[in-house]
């Protein structure tokens, strides 16, 4: 890492994030963090929603993981842009952010109740609905009898036990670090919930002002640059697309049109968040596609993941 620049006095930017603090989504906007020359204030929010809403500058978001695949909620977020029920040209409809870096997070889920909890008390078990996904394997096992609570966020499902609203005992999915934070009210009742050796989330980056810094890249090794580009497309471009383009394809998600959207012939209307691996400037693409297009929006390019030390 480079040595930080000498004028200390910058005013923090902010950064939001799926709060509150001791999710992953915290670990993860902490690791982008860390990337950077300028202090960053991390802002805990409610939703992803709110998140992608938010005026920070910067934001982080869960796009999929190795067991549950793509955040439903992201992906909506992320495609929100193809709407123009509310826009008179293309050009109104340029991101109002872009896609600047990734990051794969490992994860590790613990089962975390009041202290003092008996197993087999627990009534409830309360988390994100990622996390229940991931760890169904061992609630079939261990908890099949406790009611499933979907929850905005695994931080915010264990800080809910605190508040004692039910006279059932509870417990919730969430990481190890919440428990740091209330290391009198809450502990670890069992560690490695989730099925599998290995589980990871991937997270963004997005900034909605192309003057902001840039996290520190790991320099391919060959002197070529590859990285992955994000297109936002609705669902009669897709074939277009697919057939221009000679670049690899590495990922394509699909969520359905927004509400009121129609295409001819298509009943069941979509929109796709493609992802390419691509070489060079990468400007072609743009070009044939970009502002100029209705149907087919640049999201954003990813040179590389933050490197591992910043985690």
């Amino acid at each position: 890492m480079e040595p930080r620049p000498e004028e200390t006095e910058t005013a923090p930017i902010q950064m939001a994030f799926l709060g509150p603090p001791g999710t992953y989504g915290e670990q993860a906007a902490q690791a982008f963090a860390s990337a950077y020359h300028y202090p960053i204030d991390l802002v805990p929010c409610s939703t992803i929603t709110d998140v992608y809403n938010h005026s920070a500058p910067l934001i982080a978001l869960p796009l999929e993981n190795t067991l549950q695949g793509s955040v439903l909620e992201t992906l909506d977020s992320l495609l929100s842009v193809l709407n123009s029920t509310s826009v008179a040209s293309p050009s109104d409809r340029t991101p109002q952010r872009s896609i600047i870096k990734d990051l794969v997070l490992p994860i590790r889920h613990c089962l975390v109740g009041l202290k003092g909890t008996i197993m087999s008390h627990i009534a409830f078990v309360r988390s994100h609905e990622q996390a229940l996904g991931q760890s169904a394997h061992f609630l079939r096992k261990y908890l099949p009898n406790a009611k499933l609570e979907k929850w905005s966020s695994t931080a915010g499902a264990a800080v809910s036990l605190l508040q004692k609203d039910s006279e059932q005992t509870g417990a919730a999915i969430c990481s190890k670090a919440v428990v740091s934070l209330y290391p009198n009210e809450l502990e670890v009742l069992c560690e490695g919930t989730q099925y599998g050796t290995e589980n990871y989330t991937r997270f963004l980056l997005l900034a909605a002002n192309s003057w902001l810094p840039s996290p520190h890249i790991i320099q391919p090794t060959n002197g070529l640059a590859e990285y992955s580009a994000f297109y936002a497309i609705s669902s009669p471009s897709l074939s277009p697309f697919l057939s221009t383009t000679s670049w690899r394809m590495k990922t394509i998600h699909s969520r359905p049109a927004a509400e009121g959207i129609s295409y001819a012939n298509d009943k069941f209307p979509k929109w796709y968040l493609v992802e390419t691996l691509e070489m060079g400037a990468g400007r072609q693409m743009e070009t044939q596609y970009g502002k100029e297009s209705n149907e087919v929006l640049v999201l954003g390019r990813v040179r590389q993941e933050v490197e591992n030390k910043y985690l």
